[in-house]
């Protein structure tokens, strides 16, 4: 939230982008038999999460950052995901040439790469990258860590 108040101070815009332009909805009344759920919202983090009784949905979800690193402004020196980035890149490097392959799905982005988005409900999604289960149990063990 802090990164994506200098994201708004780069742009100059706050009516969009900053720290506080995160919403929380709550859906029905929250039971213990009745269906409800609930529903967090801002810049590069949407988390759906719905209860009914003792079984619970929660969707896919992007947390992300832009920037990750705030140069100036209000929260200069503030960063994040810098640890997760650094181990996954490790993570990487252990990896086999084949399973390299395997793993990287493009070696660039070039355009708009999503899969799914407003319009393309229900799209169903093969599966595609590397198993972790195919790994030896050094890589698997870092990569659940």
């Amino acid at each position: 939230m802090r990164l994506n108040e200098t994201l708004a101070e780069l742009a100059s815009d706050h009516d969009v982008l900053g720290e506080w332009l995160y919403y929380i909805q709550i859906y029905g009344r929250p039971s213990a038999t009745e269906p409800w759920g609930w529903k967090l919202e801002g810049h590069h983090a949407i988390i759906n999460y719905f209860v009914l009784g003792d079984q619970v949905v929660m969707t896919p979800l992007f947390i992300g950052s832009e920037p990750v690193k705030a140069a100036s402004g209000k929260y200069k020196g503030v960063e994040v995901l810098q640890q997760e980035q650094k181990s996954g890149l490790e993570t990487l490097s252990t990896l086999s040439e084949a399973q390299r392959k395997q793993a990287i799905l493009n070696f660039s982005k070039t355009g708009n790469n999503n899969l799914t988005e407003a319009f393309k409900d229900n799209v169903v999604i093969e599966y595609s990258g590397l198993r972790t289960n195919d790994l030896a149990a050094p890589a698997r063990q870092r990569f659940r860590a």
